[in-house]
């Protein structure tokens, strides 16, 4: 098993790679179509061209050069919304492969540190 790596901002590839990644995911769990592939890539790029490095924040986990997952912060509302958490997700090829090193990691952290599990919910199939 290859080590992922962690890359902050836009590289090479990473717009498709993510939307690919949405698109695929979304299609196969939950029946959605071009109009979300379509939807996660226009709003990804629309992030990318107005990304303020100290506003935002933008990553791609990486295995062997091949993108696996992504991660943003949309920063640009936060004075009156908060930040966003958006295009949060992980290729099933990897998903579970690291998963004892990240549980390993997190048992480290300070309990300041830590934060409450998410619950997981199901998308609106409405588009």
């Amino acid at each position: 098993m290859s080590d992922i790596e962690i890359v902050r901002g836009c590289v090479p590839g990473s717009l498709g790679r993510v939307a690919s990644l949405h698109g695929t995911y979304y299609s196969e769990h939950w029946g959605f179509g071009l109009f979300f592939e379509a939807k996660v890539a226009t709003e990804l790029s629309e992030f990318l061209a107005q990304y303020h490095e100290d506003r935002d924040g933008f990553w791609v986990a990486a295995e062997d050069g091949a993108i696996q997952g992504s991660i943003a912060i949309d920063g640009s509302r936060t004075d009156t919304d908060g930040a966003h958490l958006r295009w949060f997700i992980v290729s099933e090829d990897v998903s579970g492969a690291h998963a004892s090193e990240s549980n390993d990691s997190c048992a480290r952290c300070p309990r300041s540190h830590r934060v409450r599990p998410l619950r997981r919910f199901a998308p609106s199939t409405r588009h």
